[in-house]
């Protein structure tokens, strides 16, 4: 499916403004983006009026048609990125060698052989556990909000025949009971 961008948006000229601003923006910063429309204003009255923009349905609505055409025009999906998060992981964790321009093989008359050598091997914990983060929290592996309230848990536990048999007359008897309402 192919999105096509309307030229008109439909929305007033500061609205459709704002929404190319923001897109625009690498950090999609809307205090940014409004100020860009109206440089005039402070920033604090950019930022209130930024974000009261985003409150706006049929902005959100046009900012998303603009971030995906970029996304599709860019090539860029869920597993591009999981795979470029993968070759950040693998070269920190030094599973690839770093070449450069004095990597070069030269053979006894100084003349290149066509072969390379690894300049070195790095390894970058950082690096390494950032990327590790981002494809975790991807995944939903780790959560960042904490609970000091109870937890729901599910326990499956086998009783055995003679406590499952007496479990399954109880269910059968609510399902008659509930059924003869």
């Amino acid at each position: 499916m192919h999105i096509v961008i309307p030229t008109k948006s439909g929305l007033p000229p500061k609205e459709h403004s704002f929404c190319h601003f923001l897109a625009a923006d690498p950090k999609m910063d809307p205090t940014d983006a409004y100020h860009k429309v109206c440089p005039e204003i402070t920033k604090q009255s950019a930022h209130r009026a930024g974000l009261r923009m985003l409150l706006n349905p049929l902005v959100m609505d046009y900012l998303g048609l603009l971030l995906e055409e970029r996304q599709k025009r860019l090539e860029m999906d869920e597993d591009w990125v999981m795979h470029q998060l993968r070759n950040v992981y693998d070269r920190c964790m030094q599973n690839e060698a770093v070449y450069g321009p004095g990597s070069k093989v030269l053979d006894d008359d100084g003349e290149e052989t066509g072969e390379t050598v690894p300049l070195y091997y790095k390894f970058d914990a950082n690096g390494s556990i950032k990327a590790l983060e981002l494809i975790g929290k991807h995944m939903k592996m780790f959560s960042d909000k904490t609970s000091s309230g109870s937890t729901n848990v599910q326990v499956n536990i086998n009783l055995g025949e003679a406590i499952g048999e007496a479990a399954d007359r109880i269910i059968e008897g609510e399902f008659k009971r509930v059924g003869s309402n």
